[in-house]
């Protein structure tokens, strides 16, 4: 502690003096900073002056005092100094103030390395979930490299995660558990360079030092009006210099993280600048640049006006190197098992260094980027892979597993820094053929693994793209049995047979009588034991039915002898007589037997028919006194009969509402391009949805949205009539799905819409108009990514036509 006390007290001393010392106050001529902007080291940056002794303290004041009130709330930070209010929507808890001192030097540590390249709100969940594991650097010293890759899982940049179980390990075995709080010592160990030495010296250890990151670099060069390549070694050293200048002696580590609060929630880079809510705008050259121009009469959208956010220069990115990547799902089903529920699946260990580092995947290879004659195809690449993998010569002849099938899941996208990733899927599906546990002969390490245990790995964001692609794919297929299952003994074929089963005014006599009779047979006997009703009059309708039967027998019997004698004897007269008496039988026979009951019409049996013109009249208007009276004897015949119509009626409804609406809805009567044209300048329309949203611009960006899902462009309508189009079942379903998540996204594009009472539009400024602005631009992002998956399952011949009829105005 004593050795803390005198550092802490030197690096003021060497504040005090060199505050003391005045600074001429000049801006920085342009020609210097195209040279330090080229990184020319011959300037001599001590010839530079930037802020006098008075404008560094009253940065500092201003600065603290505005960051005592407004600052954020995180579970790493600690302000003995705050004054502000604890708020309903504080998710987390500032670190306590009496932590000890290595234990918070620690959580700064880990906080700094999980923040560079990652957003705060991911790194709270994160770090909150790393120090309830590891509390302390003893604790994660004696960690492995694997533990801490799966809870690093899904932050990136996993090189992080290695450096710092070799930094804690360092100070475990070196340093005997003792973390350094100078920056000099800190950078002594592995992991640790001067943004994250100086940022656990100052906060940790409260030592003068600055902390320079992206944050605090866009607002010295907005403070200053510096241009040039931020990156540059002479740019490096300046914004070095400015920093140093401007850190507070007495409360280093608070003052360094008010500038990197202030540039990411005020002096924001991605959002318009909140410079009405700056503490230091007064000391800003550049907004003082835009207000001069303002006040002269100068109008804001000239090409030649001054804005802020032209500092600092934004540096030209790199084009990110495109790769193809053939990625195989091994899926290993149990020996004599046919259900995936107890699936194995293979893993692979990437090598120890170099990209996602010691990290499992699927087995992948890299494809040749440029197609070419001899340019093995995906398929071939897997195979090879997976020969030297499994050790085997064929894929069909692996010795302990056999080859079910093979699918092509698709592809999806994976962007690294530097690298856009395609991945092509496949999943190969095979069965043990022994029971003994299945031996990996690679040199490289391998695992099989459960679903349940790969859902619960540290997977890369990459290879969960692919899991999740895995899983769909599952579920379609056994989405796709259930409904073959129904089909065959589920609830719509029963309904259906039953439907069929039922009597009706349409079924034959004969399998009426039966079908009702085996029905009444369930409750053949009454509770008392005598015969019931229902019993006796289908046995009555059978005897009836039998005579009827046995009777046409005869008479066919007599028209057939009678017949060969009139042949016999030559007597034409008699022949036709009888040929007469035949047809008119066999009318008589058809009534009987049910099969001309069909042509006789609905009422055509008078009287006797089964189905009364009554009965139609009490199902269409009520019951009638005068049209529905009947006698005592035959009331229990009509209100059975009456029964049984109301009940298949009921169950034809019943059978109708099962029908999907979709195989109800007709095929539009339109080409598949039509409805595909306005989807076409729909994404057209999005990207320029984009830019106005990262704006705020929320007029036009309603106006556009109004264009998007109404007229001319019609989304809804038009997503739904082209899906309809496709022939394919598979493809139908899919595209169906992914068109209401798109409607969902569409509808969400201006978030602005929703908070209108909050205050007058585009005047809220700060973090809230940042949120309604980052919310749109995620909708829109994602709907764009739903209608390039859409139309990717749409022909490519009608895609064309669509692309050249946007594109050249036909409609």
């Amino acid at each position: 502690m004593q050795a803390v006390k005198e550092s802490i007290q030197g690096s003021q001393k060497r504040a005090r003096t060199a505050a003391a010392k005045p600074l001429p106050h000049k801006a920085l001529k342009p020609e210097v900073a195209d040279k330090l902007g080229n990184a020319a080291d011959d300037i001599d940056i001590e010839d530079i002056a930037f802020f006098t002794a008075q404008e560094a303290i009253q940065i500092r004041q201003e600065l603290l005092a505005w960051y005592d009130k407004h600052h954020r709330v995180l579970p790493w930070r600690r302000n003995p100094h705050s004054l502000r209010q604890a708020k309903s929507d504080d998710k987390y808890h500032s670190a306590a103030l009496d932590m000890p001192q290595q234990q918070f030097a620690y959580c700064v540590w880990i906080c700094e390395v999980m923040s560079q390249q990652t957003q705060v709100s991911r790194v709270a969940e994160y770090f909150t979930r790393w120090i309830q594991k590891w509390p302390t650097v003893q604790d994660l010293a004696n960690a492995t490299q694997e533990e801490v890759n799966d809870m690093w899982a899904g932050l990136g940049y996993y090189r992080r995660a290695r450096l710092l179980l070799e930094g804690a390990q360092h100070i475990q075995t070196v340093l005997s558990g003792q973390m350094p709080l100078t920056a000099t010592e800190l950078q002594k160990i592995p992991g640790i360079g001067p943004y994250t030495g100086n940022a656990i010296a100052s906060i940790g250890g409260n030592q003068c030092v600055a902390v320079v990151d992206a944050n605090v670099v866009r607002v010295l060069a907005r403070l200053r009006k510096l241009s040039g390549d931020q990156k540059s070694s002479g740019m490096v050293k300046l914004n070095t210099r400015l920093a140093d200048a401007l850190v507070d002696p007495v409360r280093p580590g608070c003052f360094n993280q008010a500038m990197m609060e202030l540039g990411a929630c005020i002096c924001t880079v991605h959002q318009p600048p909140a410079c009405g809510a700056c503490p230091i705008q007064m000391h800003c050259q550049a907004y003082k640049d835009m207000q001069e121009f303002t006040s002269q009469g100068g109008n804001a959208p000239q090409t030649d006006a001054p804005v802020i956010t032209q500092y600092p220069s934004k540096a030209v990115k790199a084009p990110r190197r495109k790769e193809d990547v053939a990625v195989c799902v091994i899926q290993l089903l149990p020996h004599e098992t046919i259900e995936s529920n107890d699936s194995r699946y293979l893993l692979v260990q990437r090598p120890s260094t170099g990209l996602l580092a010691g990290l499992w995947e699927f087995p992948s290879c890299t494809m040749m980027s440029v197609a070419t004659d001899e340019q093995p195809s995906q398929q071939e690449v897997i195979d090879s892979c997976l020969h030297a993998l499994l050790g085997c010569d064929s894929l069909q002849d692996t010795g302990s597993m056999q080859l079910l099938r093979r699918e092509h899941l698709g592809s999806v996208v994976h962007t690294f820094s530097h690298i856009q990733q395609t991945m092509h899927v496949e999943l190969l599906t095979f069965q043990e053929t022994q029971p003994a546990a299945l031996q990996g002969q690679s040199a490289r390490t391998i695992q099989w693994v459960s679903a349940m245990e790969l859902s619960e790995l540290g997977l890369s964001s990459g290879v969960k793209k692919v899991w999740k692609m895995v899983i769909a794919h599952q579920a379609v297929v056994q989405e796709k049995k259930a409904v073959m299952q129904d089909k065959k003994t589920g609830p719509f074929r029963k309904a259906w047979k039953q439907q069929r089963l039922k009597m009706s005014p349409f079924a034959t006599i004969r399998r009426a009588s039966s079908g009702y009779r085996g029905r009444c047979r369930a409750d053949s006997n009454s509770a008392d034991g005598k015969q019931s009703v229902k019993d006796q009059l289908g046995d009555e309708v059978l005897r009836k039915l039998k005579e009827a039967e046995q009777e046409a027998a005869s008479l066919r019997e007599q028209l057939a002898e009678a017949k060969a004698k009139a042949k016999a004897s030559g007597d034409t007269k008699l022949l036709d007589d009888i040929e007469q008496q035949q047809e008119q039988t066999a009318k008589q026979i058809s009534r009987i037997t049910g099969t001309g009951m069909r042509r006789e019409g609905l009422f055509g049996g008078g009287d006797e028919s089964w189905l009364k013109e009554a009965d139609m009249d009490f199902f269409a208007r009520g019951p009638s006194e005068t049209a529905d009276a009947v006698t005592d004897a035959a009331s229990s015949a009509v209100v059975q009969r009456r029964l049984l119509i109301g009940i298949g009626l009921t169950g034809a409804a019943v059978a109708l509402a099962l029908v999907p609406t979709a195989e109800l809805r007709g095929k539009p009567s339109k080409p598949l391009f039509f409805y595909l044209t306005p989807l076409v300048r729909i994404q057209q329309l999005l990207i320029q949805a984009q830019d106005l949203a990262s704006n705020g611009n929320w007029t036009e960006l309603e106006s556009l949205r109004s264009r998007i899902q109404g007229q001319p462009n019609s989304a809804r309508e038009n997503l739904i009539y082209a899906f309809s189009c496709l022939e394919d079942k598979g493809k139908k379903t899919k595209a169906e799905r992914i068109a209401f998540d798109l409607l969902e996204y569409l509808d969400q594009i201006n978030y602005n819409k929703y908070y209108e009472s909050m205050g007058a539009v585009g005047t809220r400024g700060g973090e809230k108009e940042k949120l309604f602005s980052d919310f749109s631009s995620q909708s829109i992002k994602a709907a764009q990514g739903k209608l390039k998956q859409f139309m990717a399952l749409m022909p490519a011949d009608d895609l064309e036509a669509a692309n050249v009829a946007a594109n050249g105005g036909y409609f």
